[in-house]
């Protein structure tokens, strides 16, 4: 999946200060200093993307870390993030958040569907919303958030007036607390402009 460097020769032979730039060595690092067997498809891709797909990879807290690192060195344009199916926690959304800071004004869809994701992980990336304004598309479905959290989120979107075209929140815990009645009054906040798209 971090197919930003596809010479393979650098990649066995090339033991100088190039390495630190690369996100294959410092997934490898890591995986050896945590004790993880490496993912081959997180090393090796059939050719460069502007897409990261870790949907359903096996993703664990252990793994995150090094994933993330990886990230942050990633040199090509990120366009799409699919993080979907790993049960990822909150820290874990919060670090691939942060990882992808240097790519935050090419993000065009974001992914973190069917996960568990509750309030600090969405506020990672509500906190980051204001630099993420290109935005098209943001899967939030199947995780645990709740109706507070997705209304700071609605507003958030709202305030910042993105691009975003497409939010999918469901099959959380909405509509299910005392908050129910704020978070529908963001909802048709948010329903009213002309872009959006609800699922």
């Amino acid at each position: 999946m971090l197919k930003s460097f596809r010479n393979h020769r650098t990649f066995k032979d090339d033991v100088s200060g190039r390495a630190a730039d690369d996100p294959r060595f410092a997934y490898l690092k890591l995986c050896k200093e945590e004790h993880i067997i490496p993912k081959m498809s997180f090393i090796i891709g059939k050719e460069e993307s502007s897409t990261l797909d870790f949907q359903n990879k096996g993703l664990t807290s252990r793994t995150v870390r090094a994933v993330a690192d990886a990230i942050s060195k990633y040199k090509l344009k990120v366009e799409h993030v699919n993080c979907s199916e790993n049960s990822l926690k909150d820290a874990d959304c919060k670090l691939i958040i942060d990882s992808l800071q240097n790519q935050y004004k090419s993000l065009l869809s974001l992914s973190f569907r069917r996960n568990k994701i509750g309030g600090a992980g969405v506020m990672a990336i509500i906190n980051a919303y204001d630099k993420i304004k290109g935005l098209e598309s943001l899967d939030l479905s199947e995780n645990i958030i709740s109706d507070d959290v997705a209304r700071q989120l609605l507003e958030k979107i709202e305030k910042v007036g993105t691009k975003l075209k497409v939010l999918s929140l469901s099959r959380n815990f909405i509509g299910k607390t005392v908050n129910s009645q704020a978070m529908a009054t963001a909802f048709a906040t948010y329903m009213a402009s002309p872009n959006s798209k609800y699922d």
